[in-house]
């Protein structure tokens, strides 16, 4: 099962991207030779051995971009408590999922800028997030929004 796979390859420290609708793992070396597994709608595993150099060259390049355009992944915390968002923590969230800016946050909600960056600090770190992107993607997933 693919979550499965990004939290074990996690724990041994790989660093990861996610892009939506695009759930595969590439590896290249520096010799041509490269690999991708992905799973099927079933959570089948395939993958497809790569030993021809310029194939491999492209998948490579074609990964750097992705790898660009993709956010970061970190595994949630076992202790996560998604549901029991305050009032205002919704508030934000929906905010943030709309694209607003701290500064107009804080007008909305009637508290400063500083405050809203604490609380917007907060969610990222509650939701084991790096980039309020990132955070919205995770709150939708958990039906928060």
């Amino acid at each position: 099962h693919f979550p499965d796979m990004l939290k074990t390859r996690a724990l041994r420290g790989d660093e990861q991207r996610i892009t939506p609708g695009l759930q595969l793992t590439t590896v290249m070396n520096d010799e041509g030779l490269g690999l991708i597994d992905l799973e099927d709608q079933d959570g089948q595993p395939h993958g497809l051995l790569i030993t021809d150099g310029i194939v491999a060259g492209a998948i490579a390049e074609l990964t750097r971009w992705v790898w660009q355009l993709a956010a970061p992944w970190r595994p949630a915390p076992a202790d996560s408590t998604f549901s029991k968002l305050t009032a205002q923590e919704f508030d934000i969230l929906q905010l943030l999922a709309a694209g607003a800016s701290d500064a107009a946050i804080a007008r909305h909600l009637k508290v400063s800028q500083r405050t809203v960056e604490r609380r917007v600090r907060a969610l990222l770190d509650r939701f084991n997030a790096t980039t309020r992107f990132q955070a919205g993607v995770l709150a939708a997933r958990e039906n928060l929004l």
